[in-house]
């Protein structure tokens, strides 16, 4: 299938901040206008977000430890349904806006052993990239890196 008709536009801006000693913070927007002019009765391309923002921040403390948060938050997402005609187009639904934080503490002990604990999705977020497939809810991991 050809999809030599869909249009693109968008800006997308970044930042990051270093103005305090081992402190890390960027930010990110993202705007995405999305068009199907295939013909299909569709006025943008589902699945696609239009808006998104990020947050992260890391911090380096002279103790050894290291403190990871990040948040995304994805909003005005799009699907369509099945059906339709030439002269009625599918249904079209929008998907949840979502919020999803992770957190993660790094603990150097050596310069090449590092023990860390973390949440993926830390506040349980329900939510659909896609309709139908949920994602998972929170995700708790620890472990060791060695580097050698």
């Amino acid at each position: 299938e050809n999809f030599d008709e869909y249009l693109f536009t968008g800006a997308e801006l970044a930042a990051e901040f270093n103005t305090i000693d081992n402190l890390l913070v960027r930010l990110g927007y993202t705007y995405l206008e999305t068009e199907d002019n295939t013909g299909s009765g569709k006025d943008e391309l589902q699945y696609r977000p239009k808006h998104r923002i990020t947050l992260e921040s890391r911090y380096k403390s002279a103790w050894g430890f290291t403190p990871y948060i990040s948040f995304v938050y994805v909003a005005d997402q799009y699907f369509y349904g099945k059906g339709g005609t030439p002269y009625d187009p599918p249904p079209k639904a929008k998907l949840d806006d979502y919020m999803v934080v992770n957190v993660k503490l790094n603990y150097t002990i050596k310069k090449n052993i590092t023990v860390y604990a973390g949440a993926d999705n830390f506040l349980d977020e329900n939510y659909d990239q896609s309709y139908g497939y949920p994602l998972s809810g929170r995700y708790i991991s620890a472990g060791t890196e060695w580097r050698f």
